[in-house]
């Protein structure tokens, strides 16, 4: 007795002392399924760039540093856009409303408006601080034209106007909610208040005035609302699923066991992320939907074997017990070796995505079994004659291809590997959402508008060093990358000139007061700048980063932060951590694939070299599309290759295994019409993801279900033509 038939004598002999006692496997289940699921709403979600960054990490220490030491926390940037340039009565009533929030809404910390700056002067001796700007709720300013023209003179311009006057912008700042939510320190319920109360009173006041909802706290909103979106098509993923189901298999009691297994699952997930503390971030909102359609397999090689040979179940489970452990286990490798990498928030996903992989295997083959010795009419859950798929499954089999093609085609699949060190990064935190949303679209605006996409945070250990802090603000503002630097010196300058000595002392003074002091000047010495982005460019930034951190000395006098610096940096090591992955992946799927293959007489070196090209023909033309295409690498497509090597050794094992002591073309003949049935019905099932709320999702969506047909054509066609 070898290995294999041994870990198959152990599997065998734990199915079997399980299918005795089938009220208590199903109790057991159904009790571990509620005890997790009693902490789901317990989970904790993480949003915002500041909770991806590894706690503890130079990045991390330096965003929560920021946040202490200068007011520019849970910052909201309201824009508002017309048709003509704003008059008095428009603008007085914007203004108006502002005030209001200001003294009425105890979650506002601060308001930064147009409207509310000021510039010092001089009357009979007295120091008093105009407008800079007309109030434009006074009776003369009501029916005039605004000009924005004052503030493009002032340390202010680019930010919140334009010289056209059709446009400005306002910064509301929010304290953190007391006590915190599943969602960090801030409770998206008064942001969504807030947004509510604001979209009424732009729709019933001013109704031509277009508005843009932005900055971290615009993230933040619209983040929220595409988990809860997740969230509903997790429902629709497990409704088409029954649908699709019933057209495969031909009941309704499939795509129900099938439900009842994924549900469980999901509980089982989703509770114990939150019972060991694990958020549920942008990376991770769509576990759920990733892996059912990686491991939904499983139950479907046992639809189809049913369909094909009806039959008691018992029989059914036990020949697809060890075939369908492989195949979930390189399924769980591809998952897993995300965990290898450096980055905690793909180690994250790539745990709980092995995890979830584990555990629905555990509830096929041990649950299942003993759900239907209690209810057995449901044992038999496929009808052939209703079945839509399987002469279409057939027919596709028994297709020859020609040679000439599949030869070339093998040939590409090897080389395309070479193109894994050639692929670029292509992200930005705001690349999250579609191009038609909201959020995206109005990041363009503003760019269009003020020539800024995006902003970081400078800062100087040394607020008393003007003249070398000076130096590395005009460094910025000469590059090309950034369109604007806020310089807290000419703020100062803007304020004092002008006047006599003793005057300018007396207005810093009373600055030093202010709020917008402590944004640019903090009580331990440091001073901040604001730095304004042409766009959000991650290959731009990197380089960025690095000349400022060779004119900062390697952070000893001055460095950059803020969400758009801590993206960058860690956008950075996704090329690393895809190779990475990539091959740990295909490293341990070929360990697994030549041990079987050795173990069940099929070791020549013959069947080992069709079998691994074969199973590896699909990752590499799916990194050839990747290439071809451009398709930008981010946290969602840089993990999808490791899964898709996972997925792609499950068909030549269920071929192994069917084969046995005879050629694995028998296995093929056997086994294939499964692994087309399979793919018809997992590249259905991807169209969910291209409804999803987020863009990487819906690109994951395309890649999968492109992914499942090439993947599925490389485990026949090319493995048929190796073996003959």
């Amino acid at each position: 007795m070898n290995l294999l038939e041994r870990f198959e004598a152990l599997l065998l002999a734990l199915y079997q002392a399980s299918s005795r006692h089938p009220r208590l496997i199903v109790l057991f289940f159904i009790l571990l399924s509620f005890f997790f699921s009693f902490f789901i709403p317990k989970l904790f979600f993480h949003i915002n760039t500041e909770n991806l960054v590894d706690k503890n990490s130079l990045s991390s220490n330096r965003l929560e540093k920021l946040q202490q030491d200068f007011p520019t926390k849970n910052s909201l940037y309201l824009f508002f856009h017309s048709p003509t340039p704003f008059v008095g009565n428009t603008l007085c009533t914007i203004d108006s409303w502002l005030k209001a929030q200001g003294r009425h809404n105890t979650h506002i910390s601060a308001i930064r408006s147009p409207f509310f700056l000021r510039r010092p002067q001089v009357n009979n001796e007295l120091l008093f601080y105009p407008y800079l700007i007309p109030p434009p709720c006074l009776k003369e300013n009501r029916d005039k034209v605004y000009d924005f023209s004052l503030i493009d003179q002032s340390p202010w311009r680019q930010i919140l106007t334009t010289k056209a006057g059709d446009f400005f912008g306002v910064e509301i700042l929010f304290h953190d909610t007391p006590g915190g939510s599943q969602f960090g320190k801030f409770d998206p319920a008064i942001l969504r208040a807030f947004k509510h109360e604001f979209d009424s009173f732009i729709r019933n006041t001013l109704p031509t005035i277009k508005t843009d909802f932005l900055g971290h706290m615009g993230y933040f909103h619209y983040g929220i609302e595409g988990l809860a979106q997740t969230n509903l098509l997790n429902v629709a993923l497990i409704l088409l699923l029954i649908f699709l189901c019933k057209l495969a298999f031909g009941t309704y009691k499939s795509g129900l066991l099938l439900t009842l297994t994924l549900v469980m699952m999901g509980g089982v997930l989703y509770g114990a992320m939150a019972l060991f503390g694990s958020p549920v971030d942008t990376l991770n909102a769509g576990l759920f939907l990733i892996v059912t359609i990686a491991v939904a397999e499983d139950f479907f090689f046992l639809s189809v074997w049913q369909l094909q040979h009806p039959k008691d179940h018992e029989d059914l489970f036990v020949k697809f017990l060890v075939p369908c452990f492989f195949t979930s286990f390189t399924t769980i490798i591809g998952f897993g070796s995300l965990c290898l990498t450096d980055l905690t928030i793909i180690q994250r996903f790539g745990f709980w995505a092995a995890f979830g992989a584990l555990w629905e295997w555990l509830l096929i083959f041990f649950f299942l079994p003993a759900f239907l010795q209690l209810f057995p009419n449901w044992k038999i859950w496929t009808d052939q004659r209703k079945a839509r798929f399987y002469k279409f499954s057939k027919r596709i089999l028994l297709r020859q291809l020609p040679s000439p093609l599949i030869r070339p085609l093998i040939i590409l699949g090897c080389f395309s590997l070479f193109l894994l060190f050639h692929l670029k990064i292509a992200d930005a935190p705001f690349k999250i959402f579609p191009q038609d949303h909201p959020f995206r679209a109005g990041i363009l605006r503003i760019q269009e508008k003020s020539g800024w996409q995006v902003s970081f945070d400078m800062i100087f250990e040394n607020k008393d060093d003007q003249v070398f802090n000076e130096m590395i603000m005009q460094k910025l503002a000469n590059d090309p990358l950034i369109s604007f630097v806020q310089n807290p010196y000419e703020i100062e300058r803007y304020y004092t000139q002008d006047f006599p000595p003793l005057t300018q002392k007396l207005i810093l003074r009373e600055y030093s007061w202010t709020t917008d002091y402590k944004r640019h000047k903090s009580s331990q010495g440091q001073l901040h700048s604001t730095i304004f982005g042409r766009e959000n460019s991650i290959e731009d930034f990197s380089q960025l980063i690095a000349k400022i951190n060779t004119w900062c000395e390697n952070g000893k006098r001055c460095y950059p932060t803020g969400d758009a610096i801590s993206f960058a940096e860690i956008a950075m090591q996704i090329p690393k951590v895809l190779i990475e992955s990539f091959f740990y992946s295909v490293f341990f799927v070929t360990a697994i694939l030549v041990f079987i293959l050795a173990q069940t007489g099929h070791g020549s070196v013959r069947n080992i070299f069709a079998t691994l090209v074969s199973s590896l023909w699909g990752p590499s033309i799916m990194i050839l599309i990747f290439w071809a295409f451009g398709v930008s690498l981010n946290f969602i497509t840089c993990t999808f290759a490791s899964v898709l090597v996972g997925l792609t050794g499950d068909n030549a094992v269920q071929f192994i295994f069917a084969a046995r002591r005879k050629n694995i073309s028998v296995g093929i003949v056997e086994q294939g019409v499964s692994s087309i049935h399979i793919a018809i019905i997992t590249f259905l099932a991807s169209s969910v993801f291209l409804f999803s709320y987020f863009e990487a999702m819906r690109t994951m969506g395309l890649l999968t279900a492109t992914g499942i047909v090439i993947m599925n054509f490389g485990d026949i066609w090319p493995l048929k033509k190796l073996l003959s």
